[in-house]
């Protein structure tokens, strides 16, 4: 099984459309990034490029 980074994320659910001051509390979210063999430097820059690009609440591997 190949090492795994864990990332952390909170916020609103995507059927609360990101408004501010909804009353559900933020739910956390894993999104897990398995290691691809690439440089570390090449996945974390991969991974920012897709949390600038996209939201991260819509990602299909995340888990909340």
């Amino acid at each position: 099984m190949p090492d795994t980074t864990v990332v952390g994320l909170h916020g609103p659910p995507p059927s609360a459309g990101g408004t501010a001051g909804t009353e559900q509390p933020a739910p956390p979210y894993l999104w897990c990034l398995p290691d691809d063999g690439t440089p570390p430097e090449e996945q974390a820059a991969r991974a920012l490029r897709r949390l600038a690009d996209s939201d991260p609440r819509g990602y299909p591997e995340l888990r909340g």
